[in-house]
This record gives structure tokens, sequence and C-alpha cells, in this order.
């Protein structure tokens, strides 16, 4: 009988993707009308999760070789928006919007837990540092 593991990635972040530094997501923080989805983001308390590229590219491959059934690939830390989007802006040196107050009830972020007994261990274990080594990586 086979078995399948099913990947729940948190929002990738870093090279080629809308949070990187010539990503989507720059682009509507700095003013970019044609970057539409940002005005779905509202900096308040719903809470994400992230996992960088790299470390996604990591699970999928340490996968291979786990039981089967659902995996959170998520960093060590989920976090509301009111946190993580200032960060993220100043990260790509872009304005942030304004905060707002409050979220969703099913607005949450996931764990790892999970995946880490799995023996997977993310090299940016937080999207704080990850956001911040995005500067550096050209």
């Amino acid at each position: 009988m086979e078995t399948a593991v099913l990947l729940r990635y948190g929002l990738l972040y870093g090279t080629g993707t809308w949070y990187a530094p010539d990503g989507a997501f720059a682009a509507a923080l700095a003013g970019d009308r044609s970057a539409r989805f940002l005005g779905t983001t509202v900096v308040n308390d719903t809470v994400s999760s992230f996992v960088h590229v790299a470390d996604a590219a990591g699970a999928a491959l340490a996968a291979l070789d786990w039981p089967g059934g659902p995996v959170n690939i998520v960093d060590d830390e989920p976090a509301p928006a009111h946190e993580w989007l200032p960060a993220l802006a100043k990260a790509l040196d872009v304005p942030a919007p304004g905060p707002v107050t409050g979220r969703r009830e099913w607005e949450r972020g996931a764990l790892n837990g999970f995946a880490r007994s799995r023996g997977w261990q993310p090299e940016w274990p937080t999207w704080r540092t990850g956001f911040a080594a995005q500067r550096d990586i050209p």
C-alpha cells in the first residue's frame, strides 16, 4: 500500500517569491498599482506562518522518507501581521501600510513540531532573520 505525505507550507519567502526584494509584494508596498493582491493584506492581528523557499525544498526532499500524513512546513514563529509586515517592509526598504486592529477567528498560524519530530530543521527558524537576510542576497 502506498502512502502519501501532504506538506502544508507556510507563506513562502526568499528568491523568486512574492516576498523577495524584487517580488510583487515589495512592488505593491512601494506603490505599484498593478500588484492588486496587496489590497487583501492588512496589518492587523491575523497570524501567519512563513517558510523560506530553501527550507521548503529541504522539507520536500526529507519527506521522501517520511511516513504518510499531513505535515506543516513552517518556521518556528507564527506572527501577527502587525509584527511581520513592518519587518518585511524594512527588509525590502519600502514603506509599510498602517496598522489596524482585529482578525477573523480562523486566521491563525501553524506549528512545525510534527515536521521537527521527523528530523526536519529549518535553516531559517524565524521570519525575523530570514526577512533581514534577503537584503544581503542579490
